[in-house]
């Protein structure tokens, strides 16, 4: 059979992220205090589709299932819920909350493109050219990318100042593509106080969404943002030594090299 078991919980993270665009869809269409609601739920539910692309790795290892279909399948799911489904939430975002107005929508369709079209490239980029070194991302996680693009608009901050997102969506649309090195899980060996870091930052989220579901405290977003902001921004320094930078850009300077030989 085509599809194994694994691959079941990939399909959930594509089905996470079909459900926040229907959320889109709808919530654009009613008043804007309940379309804010179905808004936030949409950037839930790509971070709910998160949940299954960490499963998948988990089962696919428990189980022993590993074929080229899945990880082009994997791909794909991480385009329609990291790519496709924030830029239909920044397209609500701008164009139906924001700004309605045709400047408001324009604006609003040329960054919620940003997003789809630049993960598009680097799926198209990285099928050409396989660019794998054990435990770094070159150019930003999707899921990172894509957790820092839907939470900003719960922020206090893009509240008062819904500009700043002319800036932060840009940049991390671009970084999807770029080269920049990033930490990342696999083949990455972490000590176990990195590893009590990482679960207590998990524990915090979760927390403080439930906390946000049932109380008036909301800080769910702000909680998310500064995990994901600090990942993006201090991981890597923090977590590689210097002797592993200086082999970490002898190999990129290698595969630049390999890839424009190939395009």
């Amino acid at each position: 059979m085509l599809m194994k078991l694994k691959d079941y919980f990939t399909a959930g993270n594509i089905v996470c992220g079909g459900i926040s665009t229907f959320l889109v869809i709808e919530g654009v269409q009613l008043p804007q205090a309940e379309t804010v609601v179905y808004l936030n739920w949409a950037a839930y539910f790509i971070m709910f589709g998160w949940m299954f692309d960490v499963l998948d790795g988990v089962v696919a290892r428990l189980t022993k299932q590993f074929n080229k279909f899945g990880s082009e399948f994997d791909n794909i799911a991480d385009l329609v819920n990291y790519s496709i489904a924030p830029s239909a939430l920044i397209y609500a975002w701008y164009g139906f909350i924001i700004d309605p107005t045709l400047k408001g929508k324009i604006i609003a369709g040329t960054l919620a493109l940003m997003p789809a079209v630049m993960g598009s490239i680097r799926i198209a980029r990285f099928n050409i050219k396989r660019i794998e070194y054990p435990g770094i991302w070159f150019g930003l996680p999707r899921p990172a990318s894509a957790f820092l693009i839907v939470n900003l608009f719960g922020l206090r901050l893009f509240n008062s100042y819904p500009e700043i997102g002319y800036v932060v969506i840009p940049l991390l649309a671009y970084l999807n593509v770029g080269l920049v090195p990033f930490i990342g899980h696999h083949k990455r060996k972490m000590n176990k106080y990195w590893i009590i870091v990482l679960v207590g930052a998990a524990v915090i989220i979760i927390g403080s969404w439930l906390v946000s579901m049932f109380t008036d405290i909301q800080y769910f977003f702000e909680t998310t943002y500064l995990f994901f902001g600090a990942y993006a921004l201090l991981a890597y320094p923090v977590l590689t030594t210097k002797e592993e930078k200086v082999k970490i850009k002898e190999f990129l300077i290698n595969w630049r090299q390999e890839e424009e030989e190939l395009l």
